[in-house]
């Protein structure tokens, strides 16, 4: 006579067996069917999710538990899963990123780029801003009077930047790409930011070496990201779970090598950027001027 069928044990739709995200806490399995990933920053969907699963992760009838969701959702991270993809396609993966009613990383803008461009630079002055989502700082900057040039790989984030601007009635000039280099020719700027732009560790250097040449003379890089202390300290604000598409402060001052560094240090800030961007963090920042 057969025994009693055996019961399979169960798994997260989309995770490898035995996967756990370093610095989260366990949750129950879901009841039911699962899926998965999540302004994230980017807050973020899912590291080591499948990007089949992911439609699933948003529909309410995929049965996971509101705080399940939540928990995956703020430990796992977009910028992850983008560094395992191959070939890197960061248009793609922004847009399905982006791709949601509201805004990923809100609509305010990051006060330290703010602050940093308000006090250096005049009202007039051109700034860049790189890898600018969906145009949260760019407007912001064009809010208080800057012309604003937005670099952005995803359409769809791009679609956004031009709708924010239109409803706080601002002007941003637009832009499809990464590398500035490929796309602005001999166009130079009084500031270039680069607000969490993590990009793979092979690709940063080129990054910012193309951001300096888009300096006019006199101009400043404004950057701010996570540092490697993001991951060792468990902290579940956002940022690529791979540790070395994080930035250490001397690997910045080798990458921007030759410009005067008015500024280069760690801080331990609150993020409330969206859901993609929130809680403590642990970042970096840097401004270097082009002498």
């Amino acid at each position: 006579m057969p025994g009693p069928a055996q019961r399979r044990p169960r798994q997260r739709v989309g995770l490898p067996p035995g996967y756990r995200i370093p610095g989260s806490t366990p949750f129950p399995d879901p009841p039911g069917r699962g899926g998965s990933a999540l302004e994230g920053t980017l807050g973020d969907a899912a590291a080591a999710i499948s990007r089949g699963d992911r439609a699933l992760w948003r529909r309410p009838s995929a049965g996971i538990c509101q705080a399940a969701r939540r928990s995956l959702m703020s430990t796992i991270s977009d910028e992850d899963t983008m560094a395992e993809q191959r070939p890197f396609e960061p248009g793609r993966f922004w847009d399905e990123m982006f791709d949601r009613p509201d805004y990923r990383y809100g609509e305010s803008a990051n006060p330290f780029v703010i602050e940093a461009v308000e006090a250096r630079l005049e009202p007039g002055a051109t700034v860049l801003c790189v890898g600018d989502g969906e145009g949260r700082n760019g407007v912001g900057l064009a809010r208080a009077g800057y012309r604003v040039t937005s670099l952005e790989p995803s359409a769809v984030g791009l679609a956004k930047t031009r709708q924010l601007a239109a409803k706080y009635q601002v002007e941003v000039e637009t832009i499809q790409g990464v590398m500035p280099s490929d796309v602005l020719g001999e166009r130079e700027f009084d500031a270039v930011v680069l607000a969490y732009v993590h990009v793979p560790p092979a690709m940063r250097p080129e990054l910012h070496r193309a951001c300096v040449q888009h300096l006019a003379p006199g101009g400043r890089i404004v950057l701010e990201g996570f540092t490697p202390r993001q991951r060792e300290l468990g902290r579940t604000s956002g940022g690529p779970g791979d540790v070395a598409m994080l930035f250490e402060p001397e690997t910045l001052r080798e990458d921007f090598e030759g410009l005067t560094i008015e500024l280069l240090q760690e801080e331990q800030v609150e993020l409330a950027a969206g859901d993609g961007h929130r809680g403590v963090a642990e970042v970096v920042r840097l401004i270097a001027r082009r002498v």
